[in-house]
Protein backbone atom coordinates (compact mmCIF):
# COMPACT_ATOMS: atom_id res chain seq x y z
CA UNK A 1 0.00 0.00 0.00
CA UNK A 2 1.36 3.34 -1.23
CA UNK A 3 2.34 5.88 1.28
CA UNK A 4 0.21 8.82 1.79
CA UNK A 5 1.93 11.26 -0.66
CA UNK A 6 1.30 8.88 -3.44
CA UNK A 7 -2.56 8.32 -2.52
CA UNK A 8 -2.81 12.38 -3.21
CA UNK A 9 -0.72 12.33 -6.24
CA UNK A 10 -3.28 9.92 -7.55
CA UNK A 11 -6.48 11.69 -6.47
CA UNK A 12 -5.13 15.17 -7.86
CA UNK A 13 -4.63 13.94 -11.42
CA UNK A 14 -8.30 11.93 -10.55
CA UNK A 15 -10.11 14.90 -8.84
CA UNK A 16 -8.73 17.30 -12.33
CA UNK A 17 -10.19 14.33 -14.93
CA UNK A 18 -13.28 13.47 -13.51
CA UNK A 19 -14.66 17.06 -11.79
CA UNK A 20 -14.24 16.04 -7.96
CA UNK A 21 -11.37 18.69 -7.12
CA UNK A 22 -12.97 19.48 -3.43
CA UNK A 23 -11.38 19.52 -0.09
CA UNK A 24 -14.13 16.64 0.66
CA UNK A 25 -12.47 14.39 -2.10
CA UNK A 26 -8.81 15.10 -1.05
CA UNK A 27 -10.23 15.00 3.11
CA UNK A 28 -11.97 11.52 1.95
CA UNK A 29 -8.47 10.14 0.44
CA UNK A 30 -6.93 10.61 3.28
CA UNK A 31 -9.20 9.34 5.78
CA UNK A 32 -8.85 5.28 5.52
CA UNK A 33 -5.01 5.61 6.82
CA UNK A 34 -6.67 8.00 9.52
CA UNK A 35 -6.68 4.80 12.03
CA UNK A 36 -2.89 4.78 11.88
CA UNK A 37 -2.84 8.57 13.82
CA UNK A 38 -1.07 7.20 16.86
CA UNK A 39 0.92 4.94 15.23
CA UNK A 40 1.06 1.75 13.04
CA UNK A 41 -2.87 0.67 13.81
CA UNK A 42 -3.12 -3.36 14.29
CA UNK A 43 -4.32 -5.63 11.59
CA UNK A 44 -7.78 -5.58 12.36
CA UNK A 45 -8.63 -1.71 12.70
CA UNK A 46 -6.57 -1.05 9.26
CA UNK A 47 -8.68 -3.76 7.66
CA UNK A 48 -11.74 -2.61 8.87
CA UNK A 49 -11.40 1.56 8.06
CA UNK A 50 -10.06 -0.10 4.31
CA UNK A 51 -12.81 -2.67 4.11
CA UNK A 52 -10.33 -5.18 3.48
CA UNK A 53 -10.14 -8.44 2.29
CA UNK A 54 -7.34 -11.22 1.82
CA UNK A 55 -7.81 -11.88 -2.05
CA UNK A 56 -8.22 -8.54 -4.06
CA UNK A 57 -10.59 -9.73 -6.03
CA UNK A 58 -13.30 -9.88 -2.98
CA UNK A 59 -11.42 -6.65 -1.45
CA UNK A 60 -12.52 -5.12 -4.84
CA UNK A 61 -16.32 -7.02 -4.64
CA UNK A 62 -17.01 -5.47 -0.69
CA UNK A 63 -15.71 -2.05 -1.63
CA UNK A 64 -18.41 -1.64 -4.57
CA UNK A 65 -20.59 -3.30 -1.81
CA UNK A 66 -19.86 -0.87 0.79
CA UNK A 67 -20.01 2.05 -1.61
CA UNK A 68 -23.43 0.83 -2.98
CA UNK A 69 -24.30 0.91 0.41
CA UNK A 70 -23.48 3.72 1.90
CA UNK A 71 -23.37 6.08 -0.90
CA UNK A 72 -25.94 8.23 -0.18
CA UNK A 73 -25.31 8.64 3.60
CA UNK A 74 -22.33 10.70 2.97
CA UNK A 75 -20.74 13.51 0.80
CA UNK A 76 -20.44 12.34 -2.89
CA UNK A 77 -16.95 13.54 -3.29
CA UNK A 78 -15.91 12.36 0.26
CA UNK A 79 -16.98 8.99 -0.40
CA UNK A 80 -15.57 9.02 -3.86
CA UNK A 81 -12.19 10.05 -2.09
CA UNK A 82 -12.43 6.91 0.71
CA UNK A 83 -13.18 4.65 -2.73
CA UNK A 84 -10.08 6.49 -4.57
CA UNK A 85 -7.34 5.78 -1.59
CA UNK A 86 -9.00 2.25 -0.86
CA UNK A 87 -8.64 1.17 -5.19
CA UNK A 88 -5.26 2.98 -4.69
CA UNK A 89 -3.99 0.43 -2.79
CA UNK A 90 -5.53 -2.76 -4.61
CA UNK A 91 -3.91 -1.68 -8.06
CA UNK A 92 -0.85 -0.63 -6.14
CA UNK A 93 -0.84 -4.16 -4.38
CA UNK A 94 -1.99 -5.43 -8.17
CA UNK A 95 0.84 -3.54 -10.16
CA UNK A 96 3.68 -1.74 -8.14
CA UNK A 97 4.55 -3.68 -5.18
CA UNK A 98 5.76 -6.70 -6.37
CA UNK A 99 7.69 -5.09 -9.34
CA UNK A 100 9.14 -2.91 -6.75
CA UNK A 101 10.02 -5.28 -4.25
CA UNK A 102 11.86 -7.30 -6.79
CA UNK A 103 13.97 -4.60 -7.86
CA UNK A 104 14.72 -3.62 -4.61
CA UNK A 105 16.03 -7.05 -3.71
CA UNK A 106 18.35 -7.30 -6.56
CA UNK A 107 19.43 -3.57 -5.80
CA UNK A 108 20.17 -4.27 -2.40
CA UNK A 109 20.49 -8.33 -2.03
CA UNK A 110 18.08 -8.38 0.04
CA UNK A 111 15.25 -10.69 1.82
CA UNK A 112 11.82 -9.66 1.29
CA UNK A 113 10.93 -7.81 4.73
CA UNK A 114 14.62 -5.87 4.09
CA UNK A 115 13.22 -4.66 0.52
CA UNK A 116 9.22 -3.79 2.26
CA UNK A 117 11.03 -1.29 4.37
CA UNK A 118 13.05 -0.01 1.67
CA UNK A 119 10.32 0.40 -0.43
CA UNK A 120 8.59 1.92 2.24
CA UNK A 121 11.10 4.33 3.23
CA UNK A 122 11.71 5.30 -0.72
CA UNK A 123 7.68 5.99 -0.86
CA UNK A 124 8.20 8.60 1.95
CA UNK A 125 10.43 10.84 -0.26
CA UNK A 126 8.19 10.41 -3.20
CA UNK A 127 7.34 14.22 -4.07
CA UNK A 128 5.52 16.44 -6.60
CA UNK A 129 4.66 20.10 -7.32
CA UNK A 130 0.85 20.18 -6.19
CA UNK A 131 1.22 18.42 -2.86
CA UNK A 132 1.53 22.67 -1.18
CA UNK A 133 -2.00 23.07 -3.76
CA UNK A 134 -4.18 20.16 -2.00
CA UNK A 135 -2.85 21.44 1.36
CA UNK A 136 -4.38 24.77 1.06
CA UNK A 137 -7.58 23.07 -0.22
CA UNK A 138 -7.81 21.04 2.44
CA UNK A 139 -7.05 23.81 5.23
CA UNK A 140 -10.18 25.58 3.44
CA UNK A 141 -12.83 24.29 5.92
CA UNK A 142 -13.04 22.03 8.68
CA UNK A 143 -16.13 20.01 7.97
CA UNK A 144 -14.95 16.09 9.21
CA UNK A 145 -17.04 13.04 8.58
CA UNK A 146 -17.35 9.48 10.83
CA UNK A 147 -16.99 6.37 8.58
CA UNK A 148 -16.36 2.69 9.61
CA UNK A 149 -13.97 2.51 12.05
CA UNK A 150 -12.50 6.08 11.84
CA UNK A 151 -13.85 9.55 14.18
CA UNK A 152 -14.03 12.89 12.83
CA UNK A 153 -11.38 13.63 15.79
CA UNK A 154 -8.52 11.30 14.57
CA UNK A 155 -9.62 12.37 10.65
CA UNK A 156 -8.53 16.21 11.94
CA UNK A 157 -5.55 14.77 14.07
CA UNK A 158 -4.65 12.55 10.74
CA UNK A 159 -5.10 15.75 8.30
CA UNK A 160 -3.32 17.81 10.75
CA UNK A 161 -0.23 15.48 11.28
CA UNK A 162 0.20 14.91 7.23
CA UNK A 163 -0.37 17.95 6.76
CA UNK A 164 2.91 19.26 7.11
CA UNK A 165 5.16 16.12 5.89
CA UNK A 166 6.49 15.42 1.94
CA UNK A 167 7.73 19.37 2.07
CA UNK A 168 10.85 18.69 1.50
CA UNK A 169 13.22 18.04 -1.33
CA UNK A 170 13.70 14.52 -0.99
CA UNK A 171 13.15 12.52 -3.93
CA UNK A 172 12.55 8.42 -4.27
CA UNK A 173 13.95 6.12 -6.10
CA UNK A 174 11.93 3.54 -7.40
CA UNK A 175 8.82 5.50 -7.46
CA UNK A 176 9.55 6.66 -11.46
CA UNK A 177 6.90 8.99 -12.83
CA UNK A 178 5.60 6.38 -15.24
CA UNK A 179 4.64 3.74 -12.79
CA UNK A 180 2.89 6.59 -10.85
CA UNK A 181 1.41 7.60 -14.09
CA UNK A 182 0.03 3.72 -14.34
CA UNK A 183 -1.10 3.48 -11.33
CA UNK A 184 -2.81 6.64 -11.72
CA UNK A 185 -4.72 5.28 -15.02
CA UNK A 186 -5.59 2.20 -13.52
CA UNK A 187 -7.24 3.69 -10.76
CA UNK A 188 -8.74 5.76 -12.78
CA UNK A 189 -10.38 3.15 -15.17
CA UNK A 190 -11.20 1.07 -11.53
CA UNK A 191 -13.07 4.49 -10.24
CA UNK A 192 -15.20 5.19 -13.59
CA UNK A 193 -17.36 2.29 -12.32
CA UNK A 194 -18.32 4.17 -9.48
CA UNK A 195 -19.38 7.61 -11.24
Amino acid sequence: MPEINIHEKVAYELAKKHNLYSRDFFLGNLAPDSVNVYGFAPKEERWTSHIRRKDRNEWRKSLKEFYEKEKNNYNKDFILGYITHILTDIVHDDYLYLKQRKQIKKDHNCDNDKAHQILREDMEKYRFSAWQEIINVLKSNSTYYEILNITKEKEEEWLNKKINEYLDENQSIYQTEEDINVLILLVSNELSSYL
